[in-house]
């Protein structure tokens, strides 16, 4: 059973038990949200990821998540404002093929938004255009995007904006060594930072048979991309979300002693495409 959530287009500070799946471009796509089990139980220290489900026309859509940084209250403000700004700006715009510029103003209006906070308030920010048959990516700080294809593939990984990742795409890191570097937490590129820059994707095909993953670094540092993947390619989209669920959830719990494990609040959405309606087959009696 998937969980219901009230209805909207941007969520933050959720503490979800289960996965819940929202349409969106002419697909689903599985949602979970739930904060670092190190934190109190008492709910005083708060989820700081947040997220946004936004379908543009029928074909068209964004989904965004975004991790808020520098503590309880700037971190999780920071993030809330990230995803809004973006929203409002994907929301106002009704035509499909304005959807870059429209992003792009979004992250424009996000890093207006989160600078008014001061006090080094930050958050990462990525989203991803959704639109027939393909995919792009935009994204500032270490939340990533993953595409992978049915037999487990991955299509597309984006980099991580801090030392750890870049280290990675030189060659000079392989990622089981990344998940335990002492550095990892250390983010170089955010919303708030008065240097930043938006990485933007090219166009990526999407095919029927392909998951999409965005997720928080709450994902993408207790699971490797080959873990991701095969968890993600296979079953229906709520199975898969499911095991994606209670595989972070087991490593968070330091249940496998030479497992990596990170703590963290953790958000990841899940995307697929609905698939075309079979043939129907006329009935022989």
């Amino acid at each position: 059973m998937s969980a219901t959530l009230p209805p909207s287009t941007t969520y933050c500070a959720l503490q979800m038990a289960e996965v819940a799946c929202l349409p969106v471009a002419g697909g689903q796509v599985a949602v979970f949200s739930r904060r670092s089990p190190d934190k109190a139980e008492d709910g005083s220290v708060h989820n700081e990821d947040a997220f946004a489900v936004l379908p543009v026309g029928e074909a068209g859509g964004v989904l965004a998540v975004a991790d808020g940084c520098g503590g309880q209250f700037n971190g999780l403000e920071a993030a809330q404002r990230a995803i809004q700004a973006l929203a409002d700006c994907v929301l106002r715009n009704d035509n499909p093929e304005l959807l870059r510029s429209a992003i792009l103003d979004g992250f424009e209006a996000a890093a207006k938004s989160v600078a008014e906070l001061g006090h080094g308030a930050a958050t990462t920010l990525i989203a991803v255009e959704l639109g027939g048959e393909m995919i792009r990516t935009y994204h500032v700080g270490d939340s990533q995007a993953m595409l992978v294809g049915s037999r487990g593939k991955v299509k597309l990984q984006t980099r991580a904006h801090s030392p750890v990742g870049y280290a990675i795409e030189a060659g000079m890191l392989s990622e089981s060594d990344a998940l335990g570097h002492a550095d990892r937490h250390i983010v170089s590129n955010v919303l708030g930072c008065s240097e930043l820059h938006i990485d933007i994707g090219l166009p990526r095909p999407f095919s029927p048979r392909d998951t999409l993953v965005i997720g928080s670094d709450g994902l993408y540092d207790n699971l490797t991309q080959a873990e991701i993947a095969e968890l993600v390619r296979k079953g229906t989209l709520e199975a898969a979300a499911e095991a994606t669920r209670a595989a972070v959830a087991k490593r968070m719990s330091g249940a496998e002693a030479t497992a990596p494990c990170k703590p963290d609040d953790l958000t990841f959405l899940i995307y697929r495409a609905n698939p075309a309606r079979p043939p129907q087959v006329p009935d022989a009696s």
